[in-house]
C-alpha cells in the first residue's frame, strides 16, 4: 500500500509569504501537487486553507491543473525540479514574488487595469509520498 500525507499552506497575499519549508518524514518524498495564484482582491483578508481560482476576478492560475492562460510557468517548473523527490526543501520568498509576476504579466492588464495594483494571493499543496508497500 502506498502511504502519504497531503500538506496545504494557507491562502495568503504574496507579500505575507516568507520562505516556505516543505518537509516530509520517514523518508517520504515531496511531490508538489499544485500552486494557486489568483488576483483575489475581494475577500482577501480571510485566510483560507488553499486559494481557489474561483475567487479570481480577472486573473488566476491553478498549476499544473488549468494552465490555460499563456503563462511562462518556468517558475513553477523550477520549484518542482528543486523540491520533488527530496525529503525537505525550502522555497524562498522570491519564488512567490516571481510566481505572482509571471501570472500578472500573462494577464490582460489593458482591459483590466486594476490588475496592476491587485493584491494577489497564493497557496501551495504538496504531498509526502512513501514507497512502502504492504
Amino acid at each position: 500500500m502506498l502511504q502519504g500525507s497531503v500538506h496545504n499552506s494557507q491562502c495568503k497575499r504574496t507579500e505575507k509569504w516568507s520562505d516556505y519549508h516543505l518537509r516530509c518524514f520517514n523518508n517520504d518524498r515531496i511531490h508538489i501537487k499544485r500552486h494557486v495564484v489568483e488576483d483575489g482582491f475581494q475577500n482577501s483578508e480571510f485566510l483560507a486553507l488553499g486559494c481557489t481560482t474561483n475567487d479570481a476576478i480577472y486573473c488566476g492560475v491553478d498549476l499544473p491543473k488549468n494552465n490555460t492562460i499563456n503563462l511562462q510557468n518556468d517558475v513553477f517548473v523550477n520549484a518542482v525540479k528543486q523540491c520533488n523527490g527530496k525529503t525537505e526543501c525550502i522555497l524562498r520568498k522570491g519564488y512567490f514574488v516571481e510566481a505572482e509576476k509571471s501570472v500578472r504579466d500573462s494577464c490582460d492588464t489593458s482591459t483590466h487595469p486594476d490588475l496592476l495594483k491587485a493584491k494577489f494571493r497564493q497557496s501551495m499543496e504538496y504531498e509526502c509520498i512513501g514507497g512502502v508497500y504492504k
